[in-house]
């Protein structure tokens, strides 16, 4: 087959609209050079857009002695803007078949690339379910249907890449993802670890009080996920946990040195991803927490709502409405359900 190489593209959609932000160097520099381990190693970055991790990806391999890095690096992404993104960081022409321009939930691997790769890893798009192209959706539910994983329906795409990324990561690798707050709050990111807990018998998400997408417009804390020890496709971790381990770091210095402890076998206080708001109390909260508990004047906020992060509500536009424009659609407050749209209201 004759190779077809991409010298120029024209401009894509607005990063916005893809879900896409991109990771800061020094971020992506510290997921790589953990999820890197070789100079033989093979790298997939699912959504490579700025091309963060590919550039970490291959500054990683080039550190470990590999002279050639780039021949080892493999992608996807839907955007043709991230392609000039991605000629710029090989300073030479895109080779199309190790770097696809198309959606990876509908992705092909074509026939030269690696059956499985040493390392995934990436930042995925955060859309929403509804923006989720039926197909490639229908498609990646098929992949994961047959490891045994039912995805939830309201799951956003950024879950999507991450469940179907360990489809592609060999026996023994790594895997690495920048993930939003939703991962320990929505309730389809709960059969989400679950499912990555059987795949993966070492993992640890760290939860960053820095923020380093608000230039972006989100405000939310960001997730880093580490996976490591990968078992073989056909085999599942025994007696996997229910849950993945969280710790909590201020910024990049804490994170970089929790990573290290943690890869040193030193004990540190842990959360659960699940329940890290609770496990997170300090002791005279907990203790407050528990006499409100007891208390016949208090009572549990799930007794008056209905609490569903991650609810998918459909055209917010038309759906959600605030004060005024139920005044002016002659609304009854008694005909309308309330609900927090955002969760900087709560």
């Amino acid at each position: 087959m004759h190779r077809r190489f991409v010298s120029n593209m024209e401009l894509g959609c607005p990063k916005r609209s893809l879900g896409a932000f991109y990771t800061p160097e020094v971020l992506s520099d510290i997921l790589c050079q953990w999820a890197i381990t070789d100079a033989t190693n093979t790298v997939l970055e699912p959504s490579f857009g700025g091309c963060g991790f590919l550039q970490s990806a291959k500054s990683t391999l080039t550190r470990l002695g590999q002279p050639a890095p780039v021949k080892q690096l493999y992608g996807c992404d839907i955007d043709p803007r991230a392609f000039g993104h991605l000629q710029s960081i090989l300073s030479q022409p895109v080779d199309t078949e190790r770097f696809h321009l198309g959606d990876f939930l509908a992705f092909k691997p074509h026939e030269t690339w690696p059956a499985k790769f040493s390392a995934v890893v990436g930042n995925p798009p955060y859309l929403p379910y509804r923006k989720i192209d039926r197909a490639a959706r229908a498609r990646a539910r098929a992949i994961l249907s047959a490891a045994g994983f039912d995805i939830d329906l309201g799951a956003s795409l950024w879950a999507y890449f991450v469940a179907l990324s360990c489809h592609y990561v060999e026996t023994g690798g790594r895997t690495a993802w920048i993930l939003p707050s939703s991962f320990l709050h929505a309730n389809y990111a709960i059969d989400l670890r679950k499912f990555l807990a059987r795949q993966f018998p070492t993992m640890r998400a760290f939860e960053l009080e820095q923020r380093f997408f608000v230039a972006d417009g989100t405000e939310e804390k960001t997730i880093v996920l580490l996976a490591a020890n990968k078992v073989d496709q056909t085999l599942n971790v025994p007696n996997a946990s229910t849950d993945i381990d969280l710790v909590r770091c201020k910024g990049l210095e804490e994170l970089t040195e929790a990573i290290q402890n943690w890869d040193n076998g030193y004990s540190e206080r842990t959360l659960n991803c699940g329940t890290s708001v609770a496990d997170g109390l300090q002791t005279d909260a907990r203790a407050l927490m528990a006499d409100l508990a007891k208390s016949t004047s208090a009572t549990l906020l799930g007794d008056h709502v209905d609490i569903r992060i991650g609810l998918v509500t459909g055209n917010n536009k038309f759906f959600v409405l605030d004060e005024s424009t139920r005044r002016q659609s002659h609304l009854n407050s008694n005909e309308l359900l309330g609900i927090l749209s955002k969760f900087k209201y709560a």
